[in-house]
């Protein structure tokens, strides 16, 4: 089964460029902390399919939290949901993989 990966940001609705994604978990490549101690990145294969950029999700969560949220994310990744929907960071709709995550943020590289 394919499982994707959901995020959106605060707008609601969700409508406009850059307000939510659904990207496939094949393409995630890595994550780490970013350079504070309040955020921590998702790095994926590039969405819009050129070949030269990445696609980068900025969580920001609680101080010092990020191997928590990385944690809390292997988990969410490696379940076995029946349709393959997998909700990371919904800010939107205030549903999140981790306890510790606040917001989100979605960047083409």
């Amino acid at each position: 089964m394919t499982k994707t990966l959901y995020f959106s940001i605060s707008n609601d609705p969700s409508d406009a460029a850059d307000d939510a994604l659904l990207i496939n978990a094949d393409n995630f490549i890595a994550m780490g902390p970013a350079d504070t101690t309040q955020t921590t990145k998702m790095y994926f294969l590039d969405r819009a399919n050129t070949g030269a950029a990445e696609t980068i999700i900025t969580l920001t969560h609680a101080e010092a939290r990020s191997i928590d949220v990385m944690e809390d994310i292997c988990e969410a990744m490696s379940s076995e949901p029946k349709d393959g929907f997998i909700v990371i960071a919904d800010e939107a709709g205030g549903e999140f993989c981790s306890p510790y995550i606040t917001a989100c943020a979605l960047t083409q590289l």
